[in-house]
């Protein structure tokens, strides 16, 4: 069966807008438009939930055939849960195929690359780490368990459900209780209430899912990125574009590859300089002199999503240990030299701001120097801005 292009599809879409279907239009509509609404301003009610029972009752209440539904759509859809698949099914040889390996490592790198994708989204959202903390490879490690056993049950190979984890993010459901219970919840869907979801109007599954796809889209983020990083903004128009006219695995493979041009020769290191002195400082305001003892940090390039996570990691670990080295009633200073920092995307300024946030919540005074060429950049940086709003002598 010959792929369709997107070009084709908007062809037999165009062809068929004679035949659109009033019912179908009218409950996608009266799905839709409150369920953005509502699950904009009251994001804690399960709002999902409560419009999939509408459309199932609707569609109980109305002749059928006035909708089409999921059992119409696809009549031998099955998901017996309990349906393991024969071991010598699983190792025949004809799964060994050149073309079924191949695809299956470019199946792999789809499901791996969205997996962390996702759980970098989700941390991103979550600012209590004790809820959610970021881990590539133990989320990994799960996505793998997650695919083996997947197989066993004669399913096809998962990745992390982006829909349902931005759904759940938004919804504030953050803890690990929350993941299992929705798995719990695809089980018992699977399982047990099978036969009353295959009476589910697509009309309804569509108004769903066109809802979560726009939320999964953060519109702030991509203002962000047209402020302070216009050459990732333009990597992610083109990434997006890919992905619409070929297939999801070709537009990630051409966003890394335009990723890796834009950024990585300007974030090969993750070098930083330290330099640990004394200072001392007197005013008017003060009878006696001021002193403080300073840690000056020197990144050597540019602070990029590539390594911005290594460079804030070796800083906290280089002004935990000078902190500990000093008596606890001596004044400290972190001056962040960027004189040698070329570019600050926006996983960059995230990394910087959490570096001055974490210091002044210790006690140390902070100051940013030598930023003046990466002044674009830094504009949405508010823990930078706060402290151009200090006077210099505020700061001691």
């Amino acid at each position: 069966m010959q792929k369709e292009s997107l070009v084709d599809k908007l062809k037999e879409d165009y062809r068929c807008i004679g035949t659109i279907s009033i019912p179908d239009t009218l409950l996608f509509l009266v799905t839709f438009i409150p369920l953005l609404v509502l699950s904009k301003r009251y994001n804690k009610i399960p709002w999902q939930i409560i419009f999939t029972l509408f459309g199932i009752f609707v569609a109980q209440i109305l002749p059928r055939g006035s909708f089409v539904l999921l059992s119409m759509k696809y009549p031998d859809l099955s998901l017996n849960f309990f349906a393991f698949e024969p071991l010598d099914t699983l190792i025949s040889h004809q799964n060994f195929h050149p073309t079924i390996v191949l695809y299956g490592f470019g199946i792999a790198t789809v499901g791996l690359m969205e997996t962390l994708i996702s759980s970098l989204i989700a941390n991103n959202h979550v600012n209590d780490k004790s809820y959610l903390n970021y881990s590539s490879a133990r989320d990994t490690f799960g996505l793998a368990l997650a695919n083996m056993f997947s197989a066993f049950f004669g399913g096809i190979p998962s990745t992390a459900a982006l829909a349902r984890t931005a759904l759940m993010v938004h919804s504030g459901a953050f803890s690990r209780v929350s993941g299992i219970m929705s798995s719990a919840a695809v089980a018992l869907l699977c399982s047990v209430l099978r036969p009353l979801f295959k009476e589910l109007p697509m009309a309804t599954v569509a108004a769903i899912l066109m809802v979560v796809a726009y939320k999964l889209v953060d519109f702030h983020d991509l203002h962000i990125l047209h402020v302070i990083d216009t050459a990732n903004l333009y990597s992610t128009i083109i990434t997006c574009a890919a992905c619409t006219l070929t297939d999801t695995f070709i537009g990630l493979v051409v966003g890394i590859v335009i990723s890796v041009l834009l950024n990585y020769s300007d974030a090969t290191l993750s070098e930083i300089l330290f330099v640990e002195e004394d200072e001392v400082f007197a005013s008017p305001r003060t009878p006696q002199p001021r002193v403080f003892r300073v840690l000056i940090v020197q990144p050597q390039e540019s602070l990029l999503f590539i390594n911005s996570a290594t460079v804030k990691n070796i800083i906290f670990e280089r002004s935990l240990a000078f902190r500990e080295s000093l008596p606890e009633e001596t004044k400290k200073r972190l001056v962040l030299d960027m004189s040698l920092v070329r570019r600050v995307d926006f996983d960059g300024t995230k990394a910087l701001g959490e570096i001055i946030n974490a210091h002044r919540e210790k006690g140390w005074l902070v100051d940013v120097m030598n930023c003046q060429h990466l002044r674009n950049s830094l504009v949405l940086c508010t823990p930078y801005q706060d402290l151009q709003k200090l006077e210099y002598t505020e700061l001691y």
